[in-house]
């Protein structure tokens, strides 16, 4: 059997049989956690720069400077870090926008209702 690489804190499969739809079978991925901006950016970084960030390595046998890769560990490590200052200093110059909840209509949230009931029941069969 193939191994997958599936974190189940962060996805979860849900099925939903609909009668009315013949029968067929829906398989939903849904996030259970999410990144907020400052991980949303420091994750575009580690995606930007995990293969090619170099770090200076002394110089080789004819006075060039020399690089290394960056480890795992060090390119998370910056990305995190710019991140984090990116966000800090976008708040210092008010260019973060504040944005409303959306309201939702009574009937949204009966649906909502009836497809967190149906959910439940599919993952209590599973």
């Amino acid at each position: 059997m193939e191994e997958t690489n599936i974190d189940l804190r962060d996805t979860v499969a849900l099925i939903d049989r609909d009668p009315m739809r013949g029968n067929y079978t829906d398989i939903k991925r849904v996030q259970t956690e999410a990144h907020h901006t400052v991980g949303q950016i420091a994750i575009g970084l580690v995606a930007q720069w995990g293969m090619v960030m170099g770090h200076p390595d002394g110089e080789d046998s004819s006075g060039k400077s020399k690089l290394r890769l960056m480890t795992p560990e060090e390119v998370v490590a910056r990305a995190c870090d710019t991140a984090q200052l990116l966000c800090e200093e976008l708040h210092k110059r008010d260019w973060i926008l504040s944005l409303p909840l959306p309201e939702l209509t009574d009937d949204a949230r009966a649906e909502i209702a009836r497809k967190t009931e149906r959910e439940q029941k599919a993952l209590a069969g599973l």
